[in-house]
């Protein structure tokens, strides 16, 4: 009985996914594998010694280490850029594209 029950869901997801039924798809997948579980991770302060558990202390040091990371003086050689060589401009690129341009590229979207 089990084993039917999976050979039934299978081909149910299959078709959904044959037939480009994606919400159906993906509903049907959740049926399958359950809800999710969130649960957090232990996180270790900056100096590495205390161990962090409380959620909204280890969004803060996610937060802290996103800004230090990112955030960060990048010094550039202005010379080494001066030595690029420059591209021509290509004007056509400042044109808005027509209509039939934007239907032409969701068609071959689609057919993809």
């Amino acid at each position: 009985m089990e084993n039917t029950w999976w050979l039934s869901k299978a081909t149910e997801i299959q078709n959904y996914a044959d037939t480009n039924m994606a919400h159906q798809f993906y509903q049907a997948i959740k049926a399958v594998y359950g809800p999710k579980f969130h649960s957090t991770h232990p996180v270790r302060t900056k100096d590495g010694i205390t161990l962090i558990k409380d959620k909204k202390d280890i969004l803060s040091r996610w937060a802290e280490h996103l800004q230090e990371l990112l955030n960060q003086d990048n010094p550039v050689d202005q010379s080494i850029a001066d030595q690029l060589p420059q591209l021509p401009i290509i004007s056509e690129l400042d044109t808005i594209p027509s209509i039939e341009e934007i239907s032409e590229a969701a068609n071959n979207l689609k057919n993809n």
